[in-house]
């Protein structure tokens, strides 16, 4: 049909957590590429992910006993955490001061020419991206998911 394939490449999964230190780089983008996808950036998509794996058995299993101790809403939470959710997210890539980079941010507004900050790492060949910034507009785009940081979750006693 209009002489597409009906198959094509996918982007890569996002590269979480990075490997090593991120950097900030700023420059114009010399080229700029974006498309909208759907893709899984919980931390059970993390290469370092150190959660068990819990079958959809076992967490039935809790939410029944939840339910059974009166705690309907504590049940359905269990339940819920069954289903990875994923994210709607774009794929960006392009040329930034002559070299590539690539990543998964949020909603973007860029093009060409456009004046950015990134906080990357490089990997070999490209910049992995996780956030960039369009200073003029005052708009930040981050990585889905990766706004806490590593203590984000953690309960800090007093």
């Amino acid at each position: 049909m209009h002489n597409r394939p009906w198959t094509r490449e996918l982007p890569p999964p996002p590269v979480l957590p990075p490997y090593g230190p991120l950097e900030k780089i700023s420059g114009r983008l010399e080229t700029f590429s974006s498309e909208c996808f759907r893709e899984y950036f919980d931390v059970e998509a993390y290469r370092t992910s150190p959660l068990p794996e819990v079958s959809d058995g076992q967490r039935g299993a809790a939410a029944a006993m939840a339910i059974a101790a009166g705690s309907p809403g504590v049940g359905v939470a269990i339940m819920a955490e069954s289903e990875s959710s994923n994210d709607t997210a774009e794929y960006v890539q392009g040329m930034i001061n002559g070299k590539p980079f690539r990543g998964w941010v949020g909603t973007t507004r860029l093009k060409s020419g456009d004046s950015v900050d990134m906080i990357t790492e490089w990997q070999h060949d490209h910049y992995q991206v996780y956030a960039i910034a369009l200073p003029e507009e005052r708009i930040v785009s981050i990585c889905p998911k990766c706004d806490m940081g590593a203590f984000g979750s953690c309960d800090v006693a007093n």
